[in-house]
């Protein structure tokens, strides 16, 4: 069984690309593909570096152009990977701030080899929140929001949480064995170039943001089942802008991040939200109201009026996304 990496990288991140790789290395991953999407000159010297000083040559560099985004990046590597692999090989998906944790590998390798090949795997990372609540409680709604939420906000979730004062209690998880997940992140993702073949390719239109919430959670169309396997940790190098301490005391995360995140972030949303889980569009209208009448109060308060503009406008591109009179 050989085990190819697949990351994806951008900007000037071969600090934090240089740990991944080296961690990949260091636990026996056969080969590495890297994609450099449109990193600066000296930035992609410093990959080359990697390749360089590898003498066994196991890493291969693909490098775009410009900045294609994520789908793309991911899609490209993923092709990559497939064509160098055989039909035994299985792919980890990384991107480049996350640095495995110890015995990731022998503990995919030994999954793998257990269940076959029509299983995926979701390291847990264990820097994202909501991957560790979903372990504890098996809630899928941690995950993929309540049916017909706004960007996992639901006004009916809302008020039952006000009145029923019981929490949802962990379930154990002595043996930390994996667990079903209903889908997950590029980042840590553990698929068989076998299962590859049977699915979708990435949606490479949606280019940055729930992109590989759509393809992880389509494996289940093809008879591929995912996992959440806690004992293969990943560990986030690199601060996420949603855990940045916000500017103000009436600001938000989503005013607080830059213009090009937030047009992805909510235009994605809400076409996933429209085509996986919305079944009663006037509750999720209400939902999209209720929202986004909040974050204008603190967009007012705030002073972030011109970015509030852009999120509008994102979740109205977002309804209309691939359709025939939308932007795609």
């Amino acid at each position: 069984m050989k085990i190819i990496a697949v990351i994806v990288t951008y900007s000037s991140r071969a600090e934090y690309l240089s740990q991944v790789v080296g961690e990949c290395l260091s636990q026996g991953v056969d080969k590495v593909i890297i994609i450099d999407n449109g990193s600066p000159i000296d930035n992609q010297k410093k990959i080359r570096e990697l390749q360089l000083l590898d003498p066994l040559e196991r890493i291969i560099i693909h490098v775009n152009d410009k900045n294609e985004g994520s789908a793309p990046g991911f899609g490209l590597g993923i092709r990559l990977a497939t064509e160098e692999s055989d039909d035994d090989s299985w792919l980890l998906i990384l991107d480049d701030d996350n640095k495995l944790g110890v015995g990731a590998i022998s503990y995919l390798r030994t999954l793998a080899h257990d269940n076959g090949f029509y299983n995926a795997y979701c390291c847990l990372r264990c820097d994202r929140k909501h991957y560790t609540d979903f372990l504890a409680t098996r809630d899928q709604k941690i995950l993929l929001g309540a049916p017909n939420a706004f960007v996992y906000f639901s006004f009916i979730e809302f008020i039952k949480n006000r009145l029923n004062r019981v929490k949802c209690l962990p379930i154990p998880n002595d043996n930390n064995e994996p667990i079903h997940c209903p889908c997950g992140p590029y980042g840590g993702l553990f698929i068989s170039t076998q299962a590859i073949k049977k699915t979708d390719s990435p949606n490479e239109s949606l280019y940055l943001y729930f992109d590989d919430t759509e393809f992880t959670l389509n494996l289940k169309n093809h008879g591929i089942t995912l996992w959440l396997a806690p004992q293969a940790k990943v560990f986030d190098i690199d601060k996420s802008w949603g855990n940045e301490k916000l500017s103000n005391h009436f600001s938000h995360q989503y005013l607080e991040a830059d213009e090009f995140r937030m047009k992805y972030f909510f235009r994605n949303r809400v076409y996933l939200e429209k085509k996986y889980f919305v079944n009663k569009k006037y509750v999720y209208g209400l939902n999209i109201f209720i929202y986004l009448f909040y974050l204008g109060i603190r967009a007012v308060l705030s002073g972030s009026i011109s970015k509030y503009k852009i999120i509008c406008k994102s979740v109205i591109e977002g309804w209309n996304f691939g359709t025939k009179d939308g932007t795609h």
